[in-house]
């Protein structure tokens, strides 16, 4: 491979009528994240880039000049990127965000005269598959509503929330009394949890603002669900759903609650993501319109929720086609 295993450094490359910097990678991109990135953009998404730098890019990378890396070297770099539990190949999205990261590193390479071009922009990127949503039945809904009604636990309530307002779980996990409004029933969404990346395959769990202003949102509360809440409102924790310590419950810790709870209602194959695609697909039912679902889910426009879950089925598309025949005859 291009580069790799070479023990002279010289401090410049001469290509064309360009002087490269020949510097190495690591160095290179840490730079540029910690120089760059880290004053432009928010912890969380600086905290994307870092993982992917740290756990991906400079591993490989880093004994590279990064004016020698080429396109091949790059294509090879995809073809070993593996999950290291499974050893199957990471997912299309997973790939993309890594290659791009380094693109965007490339960019500034070329525009700061360290590099004459981006050798990221020729690469091959395999093709993400349509994203499939899965969501509960009417008879699932109504054996895990059923469920978590009977247990009356912080967690279970937790669960209930979801398929109520459609919250993500790092959304739920963090949401603290005062984000909530009981008089006017309101639930002020302001932060969330997530778990980053430290280093040795170490993470750790943060609260942040979410990663975009659509996702800082309002949702109103349904009387059943105020009546949850007021339930909770005993505790002291600061947290809506909290541990017996007082302490907010951590998404992996509920991820695995849900899991074992649908192995012991029989029901295989859905996550607690599940959650919100049924409360959307429920309200498209329901005929809640579009516009208000898309700010209920803090989606960044109208078009990401339709393309995720307005599809007319036949039923709806017969109607449709009869009642325009019938309006054109008259």
């Amino acid at each position: 491979m291009t580069g790799v295993g070479i023990s002279y450094r010289k401090p410049f490359l001469q290509k064309g009528g360009m002087i490269i910097m020949n510097t190495y990678f690591d160095n290179q991109i840490k730079s540029w994240l910690s120089n760059h990135i880290r004053v432009k953009v928010k912890p969380s998404t600086y905290d994307g880039y870092d993982y992917r730098v740290s756990k991906y890019l400079s591993p490989y990378f880093k004994d590279m000049r990064i004016g020698e890396i080429t396109v091949d070297d790059i294509q090879i770099f995809i073809s070993t990127l593996k999950n290291e539990k499974t050893n199957e190949e990471l997912s299309a999205n997973t790939i993309q965000g890594i290659i791009r990261t380094m693109a965007y590193f490339y960019d500034y390479c070329v525009e700061t005269n360290k590099v004459d071009k981006n050798p990221c922009l020729k690469v091959f990127l395999p093709k993400g598959k349509a994203k499939k949503i899965t969501t509960f039945t009417k008879r699932e809904k109504q054996i895990i509503l059923e469920t978590v009604k009977k247990q009356a636990k912080p967690r279970s309530y937790l669960v209930l929330t979801a398929l109520l307002t459609g919250m993500r779980l790092g959304e739920l996990c963090s949401l603290k009394w005062k984000n909530v409004d009981m008089k006017n029933g309101l639930i002020h969404v302001q932060t969330t949890n997530r778990r980053i990346y430290i280093e040795d395959n170490k993470t750790k769990v943060v609260t942040t603002s979410p990663k975009t202003d659509y996702s800082m949102r309002i949702i109103p509360i349904s009387k059943h669900l105020l009546a949850v809440l007021r339930s909770l409102r005993k505790t002291e924790s600061e947290y809506v759903f909290c541990k017996t310590n007082g302490k907010g419950y951590d998404n992996r810790g509920i991820q695995k609650y849900f899991r074992l709870l649908l192995i012991d209602l029989g029901i295989a194959g859905k996550s607690f993501h599940t959650l919100r695609h049924t409360f959307a697909t429920t309200a498209i039912e329901a005929r809640m319109d579009v516009k208000t679902l898309s700010m209920m889910l803090g989606h960044s426009s109208v078009t990401t929720t339709m393309n995720l879950y307005v599809h007319p089925n036949e039923t709806h598309t017969r109607k449709a086609m009869e009642d325009l025949s019938s309006f054109m005859l008259e």
